[in-house]
């Protein structure tokens, strides 16, 4: 039950200015043991907090391919007197650091069987041809359709010989055939080694 405990009420004599504010306080009986007891039901009890899964780190970025900033005509210039010097044959490789068929070409590329003998044969020079890239005219200058997709292969045999380029997403077709599709097609512009003569 609820008591009420405060000031008496006014008297006759008390006149309306003479009237004090009566505060009133209610007084709720607590009951002696509060604490909660085996017997409450389980919606009293506050809720255990969820564990968390950890979170894995996101994994770090891939190694970029091409460098944006370097001029394809520098490369080129100085692959040039690479292959004068060794007889090898220039093998141009254009294409984007967000080209995904770039990036399993260059992983098939530089296979370590693989490219020991690639680089036999060839002196390899990787130009970024990004849209807003130093690069890009080499697209216009190879005749290349950047809408067929990257990368896009050019074998520059010396100068006196038409460079075999490929401009219409060729490459593109062969990434998509899977990783013995491109270790062929590049063997297959392999030049045989000349056979030494017999001694006598």
């Amino acid at each position: 039950m609820l008591r009420l405990r405060g000031r008496r009420a006014p008297g006759p004599t008390e006149g309306p200015n003479e009237r004090k504010e009566r505060r009133y306080v209610a007084c709720c009986p607590v009951p002696a043991d509060s604490s909660p007891s085996s017997s409450s039901p389980p919606w009293s009890s506050p809720p255990r907090p969820r564990a968390l899964s950890p979170r894995l780190p996101p994994p770090p970025p891939l190694p970029p391919i091409f460098d944006p900033d370097a001029l394809g005509t520098k490369a080129v210039d100085a692959a040039i007197i690479a292959c004068t010097e060794s007889s090898r044959r220039i093998f141009i490789v254009l294409g984007t650091n967000d080209c995904s068929q770039c990036r399993v070409f260059n992983d098939v590329l530089h296979e370590r069987e693989f490219f020991n003998d690639f680089i036999q044969q060839f002196v390899p020079v990787l130009i970024d041809v990004s849209p807003k890239g130093p690069n890009v005219d080499f697209l216009k200058n190879y005749g290349i359709n950047a809408k067929k997709g990257f990368p896009a292969v050019a074998i520059f045999e010396s100068t006196a010989v038409e460079p075999l380029i490929t401009r219409n997403g060729e490459m593109v077709k062969v990434i998509k055939k899977g990783p013995d599709a491109i270790r062929t097609w590049i063997r297959s512009h392999f030049k045989k080694k000349a056979e030494e003569p017999e001694k006598q």
